[in-house]
């Protein structure tokens, strides 16, 4: 009888865990969060605490509010004079609106990508503008 009124207890508090999670969901201080219904976004959440969504019907998608870095690979430039460099570059970036980031690029990797092409063009165009020695002089103004 009394293994019997345990295990009862312990499939309550499962199947009870189970509920609170279809409706409800946790932002920390370090995230914040679009509502999507049948993906489309509903509603922001960028404060932290507790949220709640309609189970089966809305989805929940957390993006980082802390300054987040892309280190991608070295890649090779021309300067003016036409000689060769290989740069490692880091780009750090934050998401300031979650639901522009969200239908410009959905995800952070799609974001890292679009970062790291923009940054290679941009490293490229400025580069083919200098001089090596002007690269790699220590002098900087």
């Amino acid at each position: 009888m009394r293994n019997r009124v345990v295990l009862v207890l312990i499939i309550l508090l499962v199947l009870t865990t189970l509920v609170w999670r279809q409706f409800f969901f946790i932002v920390t201080e370090t995230d914040q969060a679009i509502i999507l219904q049948f993906g489309d976004p509903v509603r922001i959440i960028v404060d932290p605490g507790l949220g709640w969504k309609t189970p089966f019907i809305q989805n929940v998608i957390f993006f980082e509010k802390r300054i987040l870095s892309s280190d991608a690979e070295p890649q090779e430039y021309l300067t003016a004079d036409k000689k060769r460099l290989v740069i490692d570059h880091v780009t750090r970036w934050r998401i300031v609106d979650p639901l522009v980031f969200f239908k410009a690029v959905r995800t952070e990797l799609g974001a890292r990508a679009r970062l790291d092409d923009i940054v290679f063009s941009e490293l490229r165009e400025e580069l083919a503008k200098v001089p090596y020695i002007d690269v790699v002089a220590e002098e900087r103004g």
